[in-house]
Parts: C-alpha cells; sequence; structure tokens
C-alpha cells in the first residue's frame, strides 16, 4: 500500500474512532461527568480529524497540525476511561479507538516530517540497497 493511500485510511480510522468513543460515552456512560468529558473530547477530535480526512481527500497530503492533535486527543481517549473509572464495555471501547486515533495520527504526522526532512520523498529500501549501516565496503 503506497503512502498516500494508507495516509487516506489513517485519516478515515481517526475519524471513525472518535465517532464511536462518543456513541459508547453517550449510551453507556456510567455518569454524566464521563459521559460530558468523552463527549467533547470525541467532538474536538472529530473537528481536527475531519479536517485532516478533508486535506488527504483534497490534496492527498497529510496537515501536520491536525493529525498531531488528533493523536493528542486520541491520547487522552484512551487515558480518560480509567480517570472516570467508568467500567469495563465504555473503557474498552474508548481504550481501544483512542488507541487507533492516537497511533494513526502519529503515523500520519510523523509522515509529514519524514516527507519535509528527506526533501519531500521518502526513502524506501530495494532489494539494490546494501544493508543499514553497511554502505560499500573498501577493497583492500
Amino acid at each position: 500500500m503506497d503512502a498516500s493511500r494508507f495516509n487516506a485510511v489513517a485519516a478515515v480510522v481517526c475519524v471513525a474512532g472518535p465517532l464511536a468513543a462518543l456513541v459508547v460515552a453517550v449510551a453507556f456512560g456510567p455518569t454524566a461527568a464521563f459521559q460530558g468529558s468523552i463527549a467533547a473530547s470525541a467532538l474536538v477530535t472529530l473537528v481536527f480529524a475531519g479536517h485532516n480526512l478533508r486535506a488527504v481527500s483534497g490534496t492527498g497530503s497529510v496537515s501536520f497540525a491536525s493529525a498531531a492533535v488528533t493523536a493528542l486527543l486520541g491520547s487522552w481517549l484512551a487515558v480518560a476511561p480509567v480517570v472516570y473509572d467508568a467500567g469495563f464495555v465504555p473503557t474498552a471501547v474508548t481504550q481501544f479507538v483512542g488507541l487507533l486515533t492516537a497511533t494513526f495520527g502519529a503515523h500520519a504526522a510523523l509522515d509529514v516530517v519524514g516527507r519535509s526532512l528527506s526533501g519531500g520523498e521518502t526513502s524506501r529500501p530495494t532489494a539494490d540497497d546494501p544493508p543499514a549501516g553497511l554502505g560499500e565496503i573498501p577493497d583492500e
């Protein structure tokens, strides 16, 4: 799978994750505090994840800021159920989708960093490349 296609899939995952957290929090949240925290966090995450999805769909490139904020908020979605002692189902679902959102958001953000450091190209090894760290071995 090429990088742009993976980034498109990552952007969709980053939208679906907070949406699932929002639904589970409202449907199964044990307390109003948990429901409110997850709902507010999921909605803000959806704004940034949606912006990143729009950028990937429109230009084919990831929005670094949106992907980074999505990753940060996904991390909060993974931690929040433990803070609120939410019970098994809300905790399991919210942590799972939070980890997915954080991981895919961070990957998209780091892809932007990697591309800018390499001048816009990602370097992928080929069969003709020497093993990493060995390079050319001089003849003696």
